[in-house]
């Protein structure tokens, strides 16, 4: 056994952990392989911060009516790191939007029985952890949300969300939402892996997964499915099978541009290809 199995032997997965290697084998080496600690950046900064007002709402901290001016008051606070160059100012536009969010904000249907709830569970016979941000009993069946601050695009840059499909689209990269769009997969396989702890919990699926998207203020909502939930399982342990057999882990596709590199990646002070490098590479 080479080092980089006795490391990962000892492993607890996790979907962000598995989607890491997806985007990028060398920042999934760089950070999981040799340790290196993550870094915040403003994306990752802005995202805490609403996940944060979500909690204190659903523990009682903060009432409905509170939400918009805590936001406000808070925000500059919470949000320090600099964004990306971009023709707007894009830490006010996040503040406007979040803003708005919590102006037209009403709450979520049924009874809530969890929040920020942290899970231990085996996908195959790998030892999986997660949190699930929500989950309630609506109409006495069980529901999880998620909370995304990110744009409605994929890993590649596309639409993740569209109204209708194209000749370019491939079918199976998509699902279909209650209200007749379509979602790529890469947005519901988080929440498919949390079914499981939950299953275990509830002793049932859940009726419907939920991915609240804050900042673009949209919602995606879509009926439990038995295929895809074991699509998603089988696309975990098909991703964790190839970081064992992995012996090089380079650059990604999708840093090409190094946007990701530069403004997202979570140990950019330790990679040559990010400009962000601080010139010691590991």
């Amino acid at each position: 056994m080479n080092v980089n199995e006795f490391i990962l032997e000892d492993s607890i997965w996790s979907y962000s952990r598995i989607n890491a290697f997806e985007l990028c084998p060398y920042q999934y080496y760089l950070q999981y392989i040799k340790g290196i600690r993550s870094v915040d950046n403003a994306f990752g900064e802005y995202g805490t911060y609403m996940h944060n007002i979500f909690e204190k709402y659903f523990k009682g901290e903060l009432n409905i009516f509170e939400l918009e001016d805590y936001f406000i008051k808070n925000y500059y606070e919470n949000v320090k790191l600099d964004f990306p160059p971009s023709r707007v100012d894009l830490k006010a536009s996040h503040f406007e939007k979040g803003r708005e969010y919590f102006e037209n904000f009403s709450g979520f249907e049924g009874e809530c029985k969890g929040v920020e709830q942290k899970y231990f569970f085996k996908v195959g016979n790998y030892d999986f952890t997660g949190i699930v941000d929500y989950e309630g009993i609506v109409n006495g069946e069980v529901e999880i949300i998620d909370h995304k601050s990110k744009t409605n695009k994929d890993s590649s840059g596309r639409l993740a969300c569209k109204t209708r499909l194209t000749k370019k689209d491939l079918v199976f990269d998509y699902i279909e939402l209650v209200d007749g769009r379509f979602l790529h997969r890469e947005f519901i396989r988080q929440l498919y892996l949390y079914c499981i702890p939950l299953y275990e919990k509830y002793k049932k699926y859940p009726a419907y997964l939920n991915v609240n998207m804050c900042k673009e203020n949209d919602w995606y909502r879509w009926e439990f499915n038995k295929s895809d939930f074991e699509e998603t399982k089988q696309w975990a342990i098909d991703i964790i099978n190839r970081i064992y057999k992995t012996e090089k882990f380079l650059k990604g596709d999708m840093t090409k541009d190094n946007y990701f590199c530069d403004w997202i990646c979570d140990v950019s002070g330790f990679c040559k290809n990010s400009s962000k490098f601080l010139g010691v590479e590991i």
